[in-house]
C-alpha cells in the first residue's frame, strides 16, 4: 500500500512539473506576441503621428516641415510653423520653409526621418538639444526651445545664403523664360521641365562647341611658343583640349540642374552620374597632362649629362597616374554612398598586414628611392655590385638590371644593392697600370739608364697616358733579375681600349729592348759544383 502511495505522489509531481511548464512556455508565448502587437501598435502610432503637426521631438518637427510641403499635404502655413522667427510675417516664413526644401532636393539630399532622434530632450555629443540635419551645411539644425523643436535662428538667417549658392541663377529661372505652360505634366515630369532639359542640353552643346574653339585656338597659335623649345607639337598638346571641354560642360550642367526642381530622388540620381561623369573626365584629362608634362620632362632631362633621369621620369609618372586614379575612384565611391572614411580605415590596416608581409616589396622600393637620391651609379655604367660585375641596363622600382660581361642579365633587388659595396668603373678618372720590367744579372749600368729613359719616353708620348703619371725607376736586385718598377695611368678609357694601349706600350718597350740588347730575365737556378 505504501509503494504505491509513494508512484502516486511521484506520477502527480512529474504532472505538476509538465503542466507548469506548458504554463510558462504558453504565457511567454503570449508575452512574445503582446510585444510584437505593441511594437505593430507603436508603429502605426508614429506613421499616425507623422501626418500631424507637432514639435516635442526633432523627428516630429523635421516631419512637419516636409510633410506639408508635399503634394498630397501641401499647407507651407503649417510647414512654416517649424521655423523660428517671430520676427518675420506669414510669408517670409513660409517662402523661407519653401525655399529649404528646394535647398534639400537641389542637393539631392534625402532626409532620412527614420534616423532622427524622436527623444524629446535628445541631446549632441556637446550636451545641447541640437541636431543637425544636413551634415553637408552644418548650420541647418533643428534646437529644442522651451518645450519644443525648431529649427535655429541660426538656420532661418543661413537659407537665403545656401539657397543663392545651390540657385545662383534663380530657382525659378525656366518657369520664367518658358511663362505660361503650367503645372501639366508629360512622362513623369512637368512640362516646363522636359523644356528646361532641352535649353540646358542645347546650351551644354553650344557650350562645348565654344570651350573647344577655343582651346583649339589657344593650342594652335599660343602654346606652341611655350613648348618649341621643348619639342611640343599641336599633335601633343591638342588631347587635352577635349577632356577639358567635357570637364568644364558637365561643370556647368551641375550648375544648373536644381534649376529644373526635380523631386530629391531623381535629383539625387542625377547629380550623382553627373558627378561621376566629371570624375571620369577629370581622371582623363589628368592623365593627358601627365603625359605632356612627361614628354616635356624626358626632353629636358636629355640635355642633362646623367641618365638616371631618363629612368627617375617613367617611375614618377606612373606613381602621380596611380595616385590620379586612385583619387578619382575614391571621389567616384563617395558619390555613389559609399563610406569612404570607413573603407580608407579598413584599406589602412590591410594595408599595414600587407606592409607587414610584404617587407621585401617595401625594402626594395625603398632601396629604389635610395639608389635615385645617391645616383651610385647611372644607365650604361659599367659597375662591380658585389659578386655580379657589368653594364646598368635598367633600374626599376624593385630591381636592377646588370648585363655581365658573358652577355648574361643579372636582376638584382634594390634593397640588396642599397646595402653592398658598389665600384663605378665608368666614373674613375683614370686607369692605371704598372709592371715589374726584370732584367738579367748581365744588363751593364749604362743598358740600364738608356733603357729606362726609352721606357718612360715612350709611355709620356703615347697618346691615351697622363705625363704626369708615368712611373720608370730601377727598383731593386732580385733573386734572378734586376727589376725596373714601370706604372702609367690611362685618360678614361673603356677596358678594351686600355688593354689596346697596354698592349701597344709594350711592344715598344719590347723593340726598344731588342735595340739596346737587353735581355728580359725569368726564373732560372744555376748551380755550382764544388771539387
Amino acid at each position: 500500500m505504501q509503494k504505491i502511495l509513494s508512484y502516486f505522489l511521484f506520477a502527480l509531481f512529474l504532472t505538476n512539473t509538465v503542466l507548469a511548464q506548458n504554463i510558462d512556455s504558453l504565457a511567454a508565448e503570449q508575452r512574445k506576441r503582446d510585444s510584437i502587437a505593441a511594437a505593430i501598435a507603436a508603429e502605426e502610432q508614429e506613421e499616425e503621428n507623422l501626418k500631424v503637426f507637432s514639435q516635442k521631438n526633432p523627428r516630429l518637427a523635421v516631419n512637419s516641415h516636409l510633410y506639408f510641403l508635399q503634394a498630397d499635404s501641401y499647407d507651407p502655413a503649417q510647414a512654416a510653423r517649424v521655423l523660428l522667427a517671430p520676427d518675420m510675417d506669414e510669408k517670409e516664413r513660409r517662402d523661407l520653409a519653401k525655399k529649404l526644401i528646394e535647398i534639400y532636393d537641389g542637393e539631392g539630399f534625402f532626409v532620412e526621418i527614420e534616423d532622427i532622434p524622436n527623444d524629446p530632450d535628445y541631446r549632441d555629443s556637446s550636451g545641447r538639444n541640437r541636431y543637425i540635419v544636413d551634415m553637408n551645411h552644418p548650420e541647418i539644425y533643428v534646437q529644442k526651445y522651451d518645450e519644443y523643436w525648431y529649427y535655429s535662428r541660426k538656420t532661418v538667417n543661413a537659407i537665403e545664403q545656401i539657397h543663392q549658392e545651390i540657385y545662383p541663377y534663380g530657382s525659378d529661372l525656366f518657369n520664367d523664360l518658358i511663362p505660361g505652360i503650367g503645372e501639366d505634366k508629360a512622362l513623369g515630369l512637368k512640362v516646363n521641365q522636359w523644356a528646361g532639359i532641352l535649353i540646358l542640353l542645347l546650351a551644354s552643346y553650344i557650350a562645348f562647341k565654344i570651350l573647344n574653339s577655343i582651346f583649339a585656338l589657344i593650342i594652335q597659335r599660343i602654346l606652341p611658343l611655350f613648348f618649341k623649345d621643348a619639342g611640343i607639337g599641336i599633335d601633343d598638346i591638342y588631347p587635352v583640349a577635349r577632356p577639358l571641354s567635357w570637364l568644364m560642360v558637365g561643370l556647368l550642367i551641375i550648375q544648373f540642374i536644381p534649376v529644373l526642381q526635380f523631386n530629391i530622388g531623381l535629383s539625387k540620381v542625377v547629380l550623382i552620374a553627373l558627378r561621376i561623369f566629371v570624375s571620369i573626365f577629370g581622371i582623363l584629362l589628368a592623365s593627358r597632362v601627365i603625359d605632356l608634362v612627361a614628354k616635356i620632362a624626358l626632353k629636358l632631362v636629355s640635355y642633362t649629362e646623367t641618365t638616371m633621369d631618363d629612368q627617375l621620369v617613367p617611375l614618377l609618372v606612373r606613381i602621380v597616374r596611380i595616385i590620379v586614379i586612385v583619387f578619382g575612384i575614391i571621389f567616384i565611391m563617395q558619390n555613389l554612398g559609399v563610406n569612404v572614411t570607413a573603407l580608407l580605415a579598413g584599406v589602412s590596416i590591410g594595408g599595414l598586414a600587407l606592409a607587414l608581409a610584404a617587407q621585401d616589396t617595401v625594402k626594395n622600393f625603398i632601396g629604389s628611392i635610395s639608389i635615385f637620391l645617391d645616383r651610385p651609379f647611372q644607365i650604361g655604367d659599367f659597375v662591380t655590385a658585389g659578386a655580379i660585375t657589368g653594364t646598368v641596363e635598367e633600374v626599376g622600382v624593385r630591381s636592377t638590371r646588370i648585363r655581365q660581361v658573358d652577355g648574361t642579365l643579372s636582376t638584382l633587388p634594390n634593397g640588396a644593392l642599397a646595402n653592398v659595396n658598389i665600384i663605378n668603373g665608368t666614373q674613375r678618372t683614370h686607369r692605371r697600370y704598372s709592371s715589374q720590367l726584370t732584367l738579367t744579372y748581365g744588363t751593364t749600368t749604362e743598358q740600364i739608364e738608356k733603357f729606362v729613359e726609352a721606357v718612360r719616353e715612350i709611355a709620356t708620348t703615347h697618346e691615351h697616358t697622363r705625363e704626369d703619371s708615368v712611373t720608370v725607376q730601377f727598383q731593386e736586385f732580385a733573386d734572378s733579375s734586376l727589376n725596373i718598377y714601370f706604372a702609367v695611368a690611362f685618360v678614361r678609357l673603356s677596358h678594351a681600349e686600355m688593354l689596346e694601349s697596354q698592349q701597344a706600350i709594350n711592344l715598344e718597350i719590347m723593340k726598344k729592348a731588342e735595340e739596346l740588347g737587353v735581355d728580359f730575365a725569368f726564373p732560372t737556378t744555376t748551380v755550382h759544383l764544388e771539387k
